[in-house]
């Protein structure tokens, strides 16, 4: 593997780790969840993006492009949870690691 790849790597691990933590905080969150699709396995082997637990962070030519999966709490308000989750993330990572999150997407999996 060459430099720049294990640099490349590190960078998205860290990326997707800090946004998974920052989504966990987020009230009405119950759970992050794998993505299981075929199209994201392929992307994972080839290195093109990182997957990590429910998160996953692929490079794109003007920022970087977040996707989340996550268990809701049961009662919560969808919309606002979403709006949150998505905020408290994008402002937690812009402000932190100073990249631009171009976009950010929350796939419900399941509400609990």
């Amino acid at each position: 593997m060459t430099t720049f790849r294990k640099q490349r790597s590190k960078i998205l691990a860290s990326i997707s780790e800090l946004a998974k933590e920052k989504a966990e905080e987020v009230y009405g969150v119950v759970a992050l969840v794998p993505s299981k699709s075929f199209v994201d396995n392929i992307d994972t082997l080839l290195k093109k993006e990182n997957n990590n637990g429910g998160v996953t962070v692929r490079t794109s030519k003007d920022g970087y492009e977040i996707t989340i999966h996550c268990v809701l709490a049961y009662g919560s308000n969808v919309v606002e949870v979403v709006n949150e989750l998505q905020s408290h993330v994008r402002y937690s990572l812009e402000k932190k690691l100073k990249i631009s999150v171009k976009q950010l997407n929350v796939f419900i999996k399941n509400i609990k």
